[in-house]
């Protein structure tokens, strides 16, 4: 199932899969979403629309500030690898940053920053698995698939307003 929500960095698409939201990205990144990875089945778990509408409103609580941790069942569609990068960045407390080389530290290959950057900048579930929240080593903004103005309020709305 895919729908589209209106949010303070623009519209995003929300798309669920067997009761696991699998996409949560940018619309004007994600014109051509493959509606395959999306189709739908029953799930004992959770509808697709229960789903959808458990995302949107923890979204809406997110940019109320009335929520810092996402409860959803998410489904991580990539390689190995990025599925490392993604699981590491959920790991990120909200209202903090780390660097690129954190990141490559934490999944345990601290040579691999250029690689974590790449699977960073594939991150289908935006806001939920929280990329913007990692800067570069120089303390500077770099890089965010809604524009780093997205990625400023995102990190301003988490209380670090040196960004």
């Amino acid at each position: 199932m895919i729908v589209h929500h209106s949010t303070p960095i623009g519209e995003l698409v929300i798309g669920t899969r067997h009761g696991k939201l699998v996409l949560c990205d940018f619309a004007m990144r994600r014109g051509g979403v493959e509606r395959s990875m999306l189709l739908t089945a029953p799930s004992e778990e959770m509808t697709d629309e229960d789903l959808i509408d458990t995302v949107k409103r923890q979204l809406d609580e997110y940019f109320s500030s009335r929520r810092q941790l996402f409860d959803l069942p998410v489904e991580y569609s990539g390689t190995e690898n990025a599925k490392m990068v993604w699981k590491a960045l959920s790991s990120i407390p909200y209202g903090q940053t780390v660097t690129y080389s954190r990141i490559a530290q934490i999944i345990r290959n601290p040579k691999a920053v250029r690689s974590v950057a790449s699977c960073i900048g594939r991150n289908p579930l935006a806001v939920i698995v929280p990329c913007h929240r990692v800067i570069g080593t120089d303390g500077k903004l770099h890089g965010y698939a809604g524009g780093l103005e997205a990625k400023r309020l995102l990190l301003n709305l988490e209380g670090l307003r040196s960004y």
